[in-house]
């Protein structure tokens, strides 16, 4: 191997190895929330029933801080076209307060959330909307 081979293969290590970091990623929030509800107390006259269906997920929200202290993001842009939008948003790395998502589920308040890695300075969300309702289903969560 040459001395120019040597110095250029050891500059594209380095060159992946720092920007190791600022690649994309893919975040998977989970398809389904499984919740077991209770009724405390039935009415006279009415019997209670709990529907046990699984709640798909249809929306994320990026929060500052723990979702907890309800610091909501809004997103920076939000581009419509046809059966798709895309919502992008974006952040400060190094946040001392860090940046969580938090996936949401139909018909319950139930969650999952996760902190986000503390380099993330832009998160895109890609959702597939349905004709005439609210209704929309997350594609894809890509963050670098």
């Amino acid at each position: 191997m040459s001395l120019n081979s040597f110095v250029r293969s050891v500059l594209i290590c380095v060159f992946f190895a720092v920007n190791h970091g600022a690649m994309a990623k893919s975040i998977g929030c989970p398809e389904i929330v499984n919740v077991e509800e209770k009724i405390s107390a039935t009415p006279p006259g009415w019997q209670s029933h709990i529907d046990d269906q699984a709640h798909p997920l249809v929306n994320v929200a990026f929060y500052s801080g723990h979702p907890r202290e309800r610091a909501s993001l809004v997103p920076i842009s939000e581009n419509h076209s046809g059966a798709t939008s895309i919502a992008r948003w974006k952040f400060t790395p190094g946040d001392k307060l860090g940046n969580w998502i938090l996936c949401k589920y139909l018909n319950t308040n139930a969650t999952y959330i996760q902190p986000l890695e503390p380099n993330v300075r832009l998160c895109k969300v890609s959702y597939k909307n349905y004709p005439n309702t609210d209704v929309k289903d997350v594609v894809s969560i890509v963050c670098d």
